[in-house]
């Protein structure tokens, strides 16, 4: 059986045509993917868009994506506040908590009160005049600049920092300032593993590019053909990636589950036409048509 090319397919205009297109693609989706690739798990996306979790979740995404995940540390017990070592003390392990390249400043109420009370009385606070110091806190809590509060009784506190990855220091701190503070928010483990996406996601790529090799180092012995077969998974990877940036994923436990099937089947694809090509080679005089037959 013989095989007959329109002539279009053998234009030196349309080969060139088609060389550039294929050019400008890859070269076009590394630059989306330097420029524009987002990480993080969008939370919205795992909720129906009908529900008012949804709507707070798209305003505090449009708004405080930014500054990532807020974490609470929750302060448990009974603490005496207003003893100045002790205040010296939850400085500390909050500043050890936000030295971290995952952290912003932390917010707290103790320090907007202890500032308060100082531009006030333009002294320290101490636990020695405490009927003083409820006072003042009790004034601090009417204050129209902060929240206020009819309770003066003081059963727990909250820091709120926006972070991730804070389990180690949050153990080192426990240990150096003796003071329990319980890490905690409802989307922390999400957090923790959105940072571990990138490297995740690197690894199983390079991963996959290593196994492609060996199999066709094994099936079909030819450097040529490891060549093509890495820069084939490498190329529909980057226009597949590229897209989902366009169309605005994020990259995400989601997305990367995705980006994984993405290479497995890209990885099919190539060695499956590389194989039956190298077949074609030995046993016709038009490989190509084979192939495409």
């Amino acid at each position: 059986m013989s095989f007959v090319y329109a002539t279009i397919f053998t234009n030196k205009w349309f080969i060139s045509l088609i060389c550039g297109s294929y050019v400008i693609y890859v070269f076009g989706s590394v630059i989306i993917l330097i420029r524009k690739i987002d990480t993080g798990l969008q939370l919205s996306s795992l909720v129906p868009d009908d529900t008012s979790t949804f709507k707070y979740l798209k305003m505090y995404e449009e708004y405080f994506s930014e500054y990532s995940s807020p974490l609470e540390v929750v302060l448990v017990g009974e603490l005496d506040y207003f003893d100045r070592h002790f205040q010296l003390r939850i400085m500390r392990a909050a500043a050890l908590l936000e030295d971290t390249s995952y952290t912003l400043k932390a917010s707290f109420w103790l320090p907007a009160f202890l500032d308060f009370v100082r531009h006030q009385t333009n002294k320290e606070l101490s636990a020695a005049n405490s009927g003083t110091v409820m006072k003042k806190l009790a004034r601090f809590l009417r204050h129209p600049g902060y929240s206020v509060d009819d309770g003066l009784m003081i059963k727990s506190s909250r820091l709120h920092i926006p972070l991730r990855n804070i389990t180690r220091y949050n153990s080192t701190a426990e240990k150096r300032y003796s003071i329990q503070m319980l890490i905690y928010h409802v989307s922390f483990d999400l957090a923790e593993q959105d940072d571990l996406v990138p490297r995740v996601t690197v690894f199983n790529a390079v991963l996959a590019g290593f196994a492609s090799t060996g199999a066709t180092l094994l099936l079909i012995p030819s450097i040529q053909n490891c060549f093509l077969m890495l820069w084939a998974t490498f190329s529909i990877n980057c226009g597949v990636v590229a897209l989902l940036v366009l169309c605005g994923t994020r990259l995400d436990i989601v997305s990367t589950i995705v980006i994984f099937l993405s290479i497995g089947y890209s990885v099919d694809f190539s060695s499956h036409i590389l194989a039956h090509f190298q077949h074609f080679k030995r046993v016709s005089k038009d490989p190509l048509g084979k192939l495409i037959f």
